[in-house]
């Protein structure tokens, strides 16, 4: 664990802010969620920006943030939470290189919204295949920041407040992103571009 990391977790009394939790508790299970999934968003950080000091300042903003909404995260699925894990690392690297104005957009691999479960009936499987695909490319005709807006939204449920504490944008910027997102997939589907 690295002594960024370490400071994060003994600096948890924030949740006591937004926590129902007594302060130890909530520590213990904001340690749970470090432990559960800082590797794999250490290994995302770094992929996008080549350099370990840089991923680890990525992993702790995106913790801090975590920290904000931690109430609604802990009641996620684990599933879930890791997206949500990847999906904030991945903001917090680019906000990293854009920072130091060295964007590069190559370097983010495309977000993987691919979750069947091979449990389900064949024909229901085709039918959530062919809905995801549908999303999938609706998602892809908009701008990189409206498609995170809209997936933290509607696949993590998290609400307009809450998304914008993550991505550091004004509440009022992240309902006019979900608008025009809106208004332009609507305008695909009545072209029939679909």
């Amino acid at each position: 664990m690295t002594k960024k990391m370490k400071n994060l977790l003994t600096g948890v009394g924030m949740l006591g802010k937004t926590s129902t939790l007594s302060g130890r508790e909530a520590k213990d299970r904001f340690q749970r969620l470090y432990e559960d999934n800082c590797k794999l968003m250490l290994w995302v950080a770094k992929g996008i920006l080549h350099n370990q000091e840089d991923a680890e300042d990525a992993v702790h903003s995106a913790f801090l943030s975590m920290a904000d909404c931690f109430d609604k995260i802990e009641v996620m699925n684990d599933r879930k939470v890791k997206g949500l894990c990847v999906l904030i690392v991945k903001h917090k690297a680019l906000d990293i290189i854009r920072m130091r104005k060295r964007l590069s957009y190559e370097a983010v691999d495309e977000l993987n919204l691919h979750n069947e479960n091979p449990e389900e009936l064949p024909e229901v499987c085709l039918e959530l295949k062919e809905q995801k695909e549908f999303v999938k490319n609706m998602l892809e005709r908009l701008p990189e920041i409206s498609k995170k807006i809209l997936i933290m939204k509607y696949y993590y449920g998290l609400d307009n407040s809450e998304i914008s504490r993550l991505l550091n944008m004004n509440k009022k910027a992240v309902e006019m992103r979900i608008f025009r997102a809106y208004n332009k997939i609507r305008e695909i589907i009545d072209r029939g571009e679909e």
